[in-house]
């Protein structure tokens, strides 16, 4: 069986309605993704889209900032199992084997997000985090039962911490990582390089410490780079049917089908 395979585009209104028109043509139905973007990456739709407001709803309010402090803000997110040769630009998205040679260290991701890049061109959403979602998410994250949020559990049990202080110890864990995986995106100090030209990775090779991971995916991070290699966040995970804990490799688009 082929491995995975997704294109991505952002177009706007009047090139998704001819878009929808010729797919019909073709007996092909457009998926719509109402809740969260990430659902574009479900390989059992064809052709799935997502419109500006659904990066503006619950799971991904504060993520989807990325998105609307992009230059990307209003249009429209295409998802395809094919390249429409139409579109210029774009992501293709695959699975790769690849593994990273080396990953930061707690005090090493302190100073990624240290970098001015990282530090000017972060949505001013991103970081004010409320006490709402960071119950919501340890609440999530003691659903999912994954070895790691027990080890996470384990560290806490000596620190007597209960409620809201377990909640946000827990946060304060992944939300580093969230950070400065972003951070390396934006100005690269963990990649590889291939034929002199360098590919930045996510610093962590754990899915529950990445998020949105979307805003690289779907090169709205990092499009200064032609390759990147992106292990999915827990929502393209759940909703868009990626592997966990794994890297994939994401490649921009001159024009698709090249």
């Amino acid at each position: 069986m082929p491995g995975f395979q997704r294109y991505t585009y952002f177009v706007d209104r009047s090139e998704h309605e001819r878009l929808r028109e010729w797919f019909a043509a073709e007996g092909l139905r457009m998926y719509p993704a109402p809740d969260v973007p990430c659902r574009v990456l479900d390989p059992s739709r064809p052709v799935s889209f997502a419109a500006p407001e659904s990066w503006n709803f619950g799971f991904c309010r504060r993520r989807g900032s990325w998105y609307r402090e992009s230059p990307r803000s209003g249009q429209i997110l295409i998802g395809n199992a094919f390249p429409i040769d139409r579109l210029p630009g774009g992501t293709v998205i695959t699975d790769s084997d690849f593994s990273p040679p080396r990953l930061p260290s707690r005090e090493e991701q302190k100073k990624l997000i240290e970098s001015e890049k990282y530090r000017s061109g972060k949505p001013d959403e991103w970081e004010r985090v409320s006490r709402r979602e960071i119950i919501d998410m340890f609440r999530g994250f003691k659903s999912m039962g994954t070895r790691e949020v027990a080890r996470l559990m384990k560290q806490m049990k000596p620190r007597g911490l209960t409620g809201m202080a377990k909640a946000a110890f827990l946060f304060r864990r992944i939300f580093l990582t969230n950070c400065a995986n972003h951070a390396n995106f934006m100005d690269p100090r963990y990649s590889v390089e291939t034929e002199g030209e360098i590919i930045p990775y996510s610093i962590s090779d754990n899915t529950l410490y990445i998020c949105s991971a979307c805003a690289e995916m779907f090169n709205l991070v990092g499009n200064e780079y032609r390759v990147k290699m992106v292990v999915p966040c827990v929502g393209a995970a759940l909703y868009g049917f990626l592997e966990v804990n794994r890297y994939y490799r994401v490649e921009q688009l001159e024009r698709s089908g090249k």
